[in-house]
């Protein structure tokens, strides 16, 4: 191991005896240098939900969105949209204008986006979130990286139940030949 530019010099030497007792011997040498590689531009984005169902009729889920740069170039992004929210998530929930955001080596930008769901049903398919982001290597090289991921949340069946409770709102009633009311109940 080491950096870029040590050289590691190596030198072989072998020798052997022949069945008349005669020895040879030889030797080479060869010398390694470490190079400087350039890795790629490359992202990496995560996208986590805070549950993964929800009782019916739905509910409101947050999301949690990381986006890493892997590659060995800073990045500038252009955009990360979400497949629920139609578009970018510029300035929605925690996120900031991620548009022209830069992203040094190394580097994690986090935000997290609420999405409401109502009105869901146990047969509808599951919800699958996906989000994408897109950025350009910032030294101008025209080198764009992508990298997208997708959560997903079903809705569970709730049983139904019902109670009823019943109160009469006379508590007395006269003797039937003693002239008639009615008697009266609420649900």
């Amino acid at each position: 191991t080491g950096v870029a530019g040590d050289t590691f010099p190596n030198t072989v030497t072998a020798q052997a005896q022949d069945d008349e007792g005669e020895t040879v011997q030889d030797s080479d040498d060869a010398l390694v240098t470490i190079e400087a590689v350039q890795l790629p531009p490359a992202i990496e984005i995560f996208k986590t939900a805070s549950v993964q169902s929800l009782p019916e009729p739905g509910g409101d889920v947050r999301y949690d969105i990381v986006i890493r740069n892997v590659g060995g170039e800073d990045l500038i992004i252009d955009d990360v949209t979400d497949s629920l929210l139609g578009g970018s998530i510029s300035s929605v929930g925690t996120c900031g204008n991620v548009v022209g955001f830069a992203l040094p080596i190394d580097a994690v930008y986090d935000c997290q986006v609420d999405v409401p769901f109502t009105n869901r049903s146990p047969n509808d398919p599951p919800i699958v979130n996906t989000v994408t982001v897109v950025a350009d290597a910032a030294d101008g090289s025209g080198q764009q990286v992508t990298a997208q991921d997708s959560a997903t949340v079903t809705i569970e069946d709730v049983p139904s139940d019902i109670k009823i409770y019943k109160t009469a709102r006379i508590a007395d009633i006269q003797d039937p030949g003693a002239g008639s009311k009615l008697l009266e109940y609420r649900l």
